[in-house]
């Protein structure tokens, strides 16, 4: 549990130092957290916001005496996505840090409504 608080400190301090504004964009995510694993299924969305325009997996694998993993999804910037794999390695310790992105989902009412409403409207106007 104590290397998830040290990830999740990383996580937060990489997001913290990129400017984000608070309007959601119309991005919708996959949320999950995981103790002891270095993937996670996220079933729940969460919305996006300002500059994060990418789905985000983080892992975390802590190799040496104590063995752990650690994962997380969420909404990421392109800056963060764009950090990739890296490790760091200290006297007999190695953590390897992996951040993958994906596209995610659009806001089912951008995608689906807006269409629906131009769709009505054209029905009423040719019929």
């Amino acid at each position: 549990m104590k290397s998830l608080l040290g990830f999740v400190t990383l996580f937060s301090a990489l997001t913290a130092t990129i400017p984000a504004n608070g309007e959601a964009n119309g991005l919708l995510c996959p949320s999950c957290v995981a103790t002891d694993y270095s993937w996670c299924y996220g079933s729940r969305y969460i919305q996006c916001t300002g500059n994060e325009t990418k789905c985000l997996l983080a892992s975390m694998n802590l190799q040496g005496v104590f063995p752990d993993s650690n994962a997380m999804r969420g909404c990421a910037t392109q800056a963060l996505s764009d950090l990739g794999s890296n490790k760091l390695q200290t006297s007999g310790l190695s953590k390897v840090f992996t951040f993958t992105s994906s596209k995610g989902t659009r806001n089912v009412q951008k995608v689906f409504l807006n269409p629906a409403v131009v769709g009505i409207l054209l029905l009423k106007f040719f019929f």
